[in-house]
């Protein structure tokens, strides 16, 4: 069970742009806690980054959710850009702000509107 949660696991598990037609909406929070913000890369809501929350294909420290972001990755000046891309057929939530929502994982999953 401890290697299903592994973000190198899950992600090649099956193939995420094969959505079948079916679009898949994200719906990302970063009212994080501080153990749990510790050690997730970039925004979370204290159980799921936003990397992962927004579909996005690779893992990142990311703060926003769009279809593509291009950020400066390291430090400088070893730094370079890097752009991150959502899976084929996924997307935020048309409700939900580019910075997504400050609510935590709890919260997100009982809002359940969106």
């Amino acid at each position: 069970m401890d290697k299903a949660l592994i973000v190198g696991t899950a992600r090649s598990s099956f193939n995420h742009n094969n959505t079948a037609g079916v679009t898949v909406a994200h719906v990302p929070g970063y009212k994080g806690m501080f153990g749990a913000s510790a050690i997730l890369p970039g925004e979370d809501d204290y159980a799921v980054a936003y990397h992962s929350s927004c579909g996005y294909s690779t893992v990142g420290g990311l703060s926003k959710c769009q279809s593509s972001i291009t950020q400066s990755e390291g430090i400088w000046p070893f730094n370079s850009n890097k752009t991150y891309y959502q899976y084929s057929g996924h997307v935020r939530a048309g409700s939900v702000p580019v910075a997504g929502l400050y609510e935590d994982h709890g919260q997100i999953k009982t809002s359940g509107w969106r």
